[in-house]
């Protein structure tokens, strides 16, 4: 890298453990563009190829039970009823719940299981930004920084990064915080991962997209920088969060050296010329 690049950078000193926001993974709208309409158009065959499983059976009792207390969506047919008249019920009852934004547990691991099918017949891969994959790679093998994930379901963020356009990225990964153990917006969430990680939160970088979750974290003593790889992400952060954090648009703009300072001690003005 030049001496002109290398001014335009970011420098943080290493911490000693990194923890990156799924989101700032995955490229944008990947689960809106790509997941979900493959869920929609996989429902019925999913239900007709894995009909005799347990699980699916287990999925479809939870579904039906969720169905009869939401009276704008579609009942599922009770066990009387013939399997296709049963699989189409669901396929109707699931697609309409997902137009109308519905969010329940039922539903969630339901979608997460037609996902996972996909997956493994090589019918679904994760679009990720190269330039996170390649940094992550560097960090986690040569540098010896141990990453973590952030995320709203650590299931499916182990499925999504087993898979992806730029191969498997789950040996890097050394766990993984989930948002239904606590609120990434929460300080109580950032107590109990100093607690998990064993280190001081200083220590700890935290990469986000979220100036919420980045300046609660910044309250807790996280050192914390954001990763914002879309000008939008950047006119959604208030004043205050844009004084306080420091950003990049890429991690090949953030270098880790043994004479910078922690990024706990950096504010928003310390930003790449």
């Amino acid at each position: 890298m030049s001496q002109q690049s290398l001014n335009s950078c970011l420098k943080i000193r290493k911490p000693s453990a990194v923890v990156l926001d799924l989101l700032c993974v995955t490229k944008a709208n990947f689960a809106e563009q790509v997941l979900l309409p493959y869920a929609k158009q996989n429902v019925a065959s999913y239900l007709e190829a894995n009909w005799s499983d347990s699980e699916v059976q287990n999925d479809v009792q939870s579904l039906r039970e969720v169905s009869l207390k939401q009276d704008s969506l579609k009942k599922i047919d009770g066990t009387s009823a013939s399997a296709e008249t049963i699989r189409k019920s669901v396929v109707e009852y699931v697609n309409g719940a997902l137009d109308a934004g519905v969010n329940n547990e039922a539903l969630a691991t339901f979608i997460l299981n037609v996902l996972a099918d996909g997956y493994s017949h090589d019918r679904l891969k994760t679009a990720v930004f190269a330039d996170v994959a390649i940094t992550a790679r560097t960090w986690a093998m040569d540098e010896r920084v141990p990453l973590y994930i952030m995320s709203d379901d650590a299931r499916a963020a182990k499925l999504f990064l087993a898979r992806t356009n730029l191969g498997d990225m789950s040996p890097l990964i050394s766990g993984h915080f989930d948002s239904r153990d606590g609120s990434f917006t929460e300080s109580s969430t950032y107590e109990r991962m100093v607690e998990n990680l064993k280190m001081k939160p200083e220590d700890v970088l935290i990469l986000s997209h979220s100036g919420a979750a980045g300046s609660v974290a910044k309250s807790c003593g996280f050192s914390v920088v954001l990763l914002l790889q879309h000008r939008r992400d950047l006119s959604r952060m208030t004043n205050d969060e844009k004084r306080a954090l420091p950003h990049v648009r890429s991690l090949h703009k953030l270098i880790f050296a043994d004479d910078a300072p922690k990024a706990s001690t950096l504010d928003g003005s310390a930003m790449p010329e």
